[in-house]
């Protein structure tokens, strides 16, 4: 009984136990795949997890930064803080009353460039002006961590001390350009004390804002108006709107200010054709908007920045505008071409023909004559003038202050450091009389004469025996840096450029049609002007060579809408500018067609070269309309990408048929060459084909193939004429050997074929007898002609007849092409 029990014990402890699974069966197998899993996860989370910490662990690569060195010279009057430090920089800053700081990049091409402009201007500034220069690139310089943002090099700001923000300077980036900014800097006010410095303001500018102030009361006033014109500065840097300032009450009612008015600082602002008050808040903010939100310009100067923008846009694409292109001299304070423009422009929008206005454009005109003498006077009292090409020079005569140089446009590598320090020490405000008259024969130095400073005057002391005022010496001095100053501008603008004046016409003319013109239909002008100094080779694009033209001013109509233009020629006066507007009104202009050759294309082929000619607008009808030539033209542009490889193209076929008679190949840059509208070409490259004695059936190459010598053969030898074909066609296989041998080749390829046509009765490929008999006879006829030179004329009239039966077939190449032709 007992034995019983204990087996089966035994039996139930056995039965619990799990058995292991087989090797093989399903449970082993999904057993074993999650093992390898798993370990295959702990392995890459291993591996993970030491490369994590190899990684934080290692010390980290970086390289060593370079330390900073000085980016101008020791002896310039320049502070560069080269390791970026702003703090001091700004101390620097608070020490003057004025400071022109230049943030720059040691790497930027541009401001390598405009250091030497800086340094320039420095020298001629620096008793006034505190310069600085910091380098904002530096990796752990302060400038660099604080202004991290800058995406273009370099920033040049002014920073006056009653200003906590600085004026930035958005100008021309030349010295002469930024002196100009800095003198307004100094002193951006002009006192007004009499309505003629008024009238005398309103000559020089497009419009003046005058704001009277007690100064008794309050200085508040007065340092609004101050703060105003700082802040217009930085939107116009050349100061084309003049703020004025009357501190006498009578002079402010003499001006139109109501009396009771006076108690509180107010403006007016005085355009050509109207005065407006202001009526806002007394901050220089608002001033600033109410300025820039109201005025408007009879004729306004344009400044282009030398990239790719939407300045000119505005006034193209409102209508036709008249472009004048004339010197903007920085260091002289009028344009008189400029004046002579306004004082037009005056009179052609004087629609309501105002009194008041058409006295202002008097006025410009006076002013605009007696400018020239009160020029010539100045130029006397400062200086003595030497005679061109003299070598000659005083020695006890002090060293003239030569010319601001005009360095060349930016570009896009960097400028090595020796190439800058070598035009820097050559390029110096003040040099001997020796060095300047031979500096003048070079293209860095614009002048005609050599000036030196006169002597001084001689301030004679006062009769004792006649009662006299003391002078302070202190008002003596200043009198003497002002004239030295003027006389330094008078200097410096005549070596930029010499005065330019539009002369006087004799002739008489009835200047009352030009009042109101511009409303009398719907072909108003924008008047602008460009400085023809800084976009000469704009104004080559617009069709005026500026360094041809009499004292580089010229006058162009431009038309967006038809796409014409209209150059004024001969000598720009009144009455030559007036009757351009007039005949412009009564759309009686003839277009002026822009022409344009290049140095290199003028040059001669040289020998045992093959050269396609280029032609111009001058040349091109009279080249491809001659009757008696089949012509091929070549439409290209500086602009496309696609015109140098159908050039090469172009080129390769010209000299495969450099031996077809009456045959030729020429180019023309479309894109700087103005032509008949039937000539004119939308895209580039585009080649047409002229035939002789079929030039109003010109035909152009097929823009859906591409330009290559088998397509381009093809295209020339399907225009042209028979006889010039034939030719052709011999001149490419070379010989008349070779072209009788294909001929025999062509007519057995043609009777194979025919007969294998027969024989597997192909009716879709079948060639008819007709056709055959044809083309055999006339390859029979070829061949006879290529045997006898006097049967060519017949072989000409046969082949003749057969381009007209037989279409032309592509080829590989363009001798497998006329191959193919014989063997039809």
């Amino acid at each position: 009984m007992s034995s019983t029990v204990d087996d089966t014990t035994t039996d139930n402890a056995e039965s619990s136990v799990p058995e292991k699974p087989k090797r093989g069966s399903e449970t082993y197998t999904n057993c074993a795949n999650m093992f390898f899993y798993v370990r295959e996860i702990c392995f890459f989370l291993t591996i993970a997890v030491t490369s994590y910490a190899a990684i934080h662990n290692a010390p980290k690569l970086v390289s060593q930064i370079l330390p900073a060195t000085p980016f101008f010279g020791q002896n310039s009057h320049i502070i560069d803080f080269y390791n970026g430090e702003l703090s001091p920089a700004f101390e620097k800053i608070s020490e003057s009353d004025l400071t022109f700081v230049m943030y720059y990049a040691p790497w930027d091409a541009e401001s390598q460039i405009v250091k030497a402009e800086f340094d320039l201007l420095a020298s001629y500034y620096s008793d006034e002006i505190n310069f600085i220069a910091v380098n904002c690139w530096h990796p752990v310089g302060e400038c660099r961590r604080q202004f991290n943002k800058v995406q273009h090099f370099p920033v040049l700001i002014a920073y006056p001390s009653l200003r906590s923000k600085g004026i930035q300077y958005r100008g021309i980036k030349k010295a002469s350009h930024m002196a100009r900014f800095l003198k307004v800097a100094l002193r951006p006010l002009t006192r007004v004390d009499a309505t003629p410095d008024l009238l005398d303001l309103m000559a020089k500018y497009d419009a003046v804002i005058v704001s009277c102030v007690d100064m008794s009361n309050s200085r508040s006033g007065y340092q609004t108006v101050y703060l105003s014109s700082l802040m217009a500065l930085e939107r116009d840097p050349f100061q084309e709107v003049a703020f004025g300032v009357v501190t006498n009450p009578k002079t402010c009612v003499e001006l139109g200010f109501e009396k009771e008015d006076l108690t509180l600082p107010c403006a007016k602002l005085y355009l050509w054709n109207e005065t407006l008050d202001y009526e806002g808040d007394w901050l220089s903010e608002n001033l600033v908007k109410w300025v820039s939100s109201n005025i408007h310009q009879a004729a306004v100067w344009v400044t282009l920045p030398g990239s790719k923008s939407m300045t000119l846009a505005p006034y193209v694409e409102e209508g036709p505008a008249l472009l004048m292109f004339t010197p903007r001299n920085p260091f002289f304070s009028t344009t008189p071409y400029f004046n002579l423009l306004r004082e037009i422009g005056i009179e052609y929008y004087n629609c309501n023909k105002n009194s008041i206005v058409s006295y202002l454009s008097q006025h410009l005109a006076a002013e605009r004559t007696a400018s020239k003498q009160k020029h010539r006077n100045q130029e006397k009292s400062c200086f003595t003038s030497v005679s061109k090409g003299d070598n000659y020079c005083p020695m006890t005569t002090k060293a003239p202050t030569c010319a601001t140089v005009t360095l060349p446009a930016a570009i896009n590598f960097t400028i090595s450091s020796k190439m800058l320090r070598e035009k820097t020490e050559r390029l110096k405000w003040e040099t001997s009389c020796e060095d300047a008259n031979v500096r003048l024969n070079t293209k860095l130095w614009k002048a005609e004469n050599c000036l030196v400073p006169s002597t001084p005057e001689v301030v004679l002391p006062p009769n004792r025996n006649t009662t006299s005022i003391t002078i302070d010496p202190r008002t003596l001095s200043l009198g003497k840096i002002k004239r030295d100053q003027r006389c330094k501008r008078l200097l410096l603008g005549r070596r930029l450029h010499v005065p330019v004046y539009p002369k006087r016409s004799q002739e008489k003319f009835d200047f009352s049609q030009l009042q109101g013109l511009s409303c009398t239909n719907n072909r108003s002008l924008s008047l602008l002007a460009l400085d023809s100094l800084e976009f000469g080779e704009f104004a080559k694009h617009v069709g005026v060579d500026t360094s041809q033209m009499l004292d580089k001013t010229a006058v162009v109509i431009v038309d967006g809408a038809s796409e014409t233009s209209n150059l004024l020629i001969g000598p720009i006066t009144k009455v030559t500018l007036t009757e351009f507007l007039v005949n412009h009104t009564a759309n009686s202009l003839q277009r002026s067609k822009r022409t344009f050759e290049r140095d290199e294309y003028k040059k001669l082929c040289p020998s045992g070269s093959f050269c396609v000619p280029e032609l111009n607008t001058t040349n091109f009808l009279a080249s491809v309309l001659k009757e008696s030539e089949d012509v091929a033209v070549l439409y290209h542009s500086p602009l496309c990408g696609m015109c140098g490889s159908a050039s090469l193209a172009f080129l390769t076929v010209a000299r495969l048929f450099q031996g077809t008679s009456n045959l030729r190949f020429v180019r023309i840059d479309g894109e700087n060459n103005d032509l008949p509208w039937q000539y004119s070409m939308e895209s580039y490259p585009t080649i047409l084909f002229f035939p002789a004695f079929g030039k109003s059936e010109s035909r152009v190459f097929s823009r859906r193939q591409p330009i290559t010598v088998e397509t381009l053969t093809h295209f020339v030898l399907a225009n042209l004429r028979t006889d010039s074909r034939l030719h052709s066609l011999l001149s490419l296989h070379g010989s008349k050997k070779q072209a009788r041998l294909h001929t025999l080749t062509a007519l057995r390829s043609l009777s194979s074929q025919y007969r294998l046509q027969r024989q597997q009765k192909n009716c879709s490929a079948f060639l008819p007898w007709r056709r055959f008999k044809q083309r055999s006879q006339y390859l029979r006829l070829l061949h006879l002609a290529l045997n006898n030179s006097c049967l060519e004329e017949e072989a000409t009239a046969s082949l003749n007849r057969y381009y007209h039966l037989s279409p032309h077939t592509s080829t590989r190449s363009f001798k497998q092409y006329s191959i193919r032709h014989l063997r039809q």
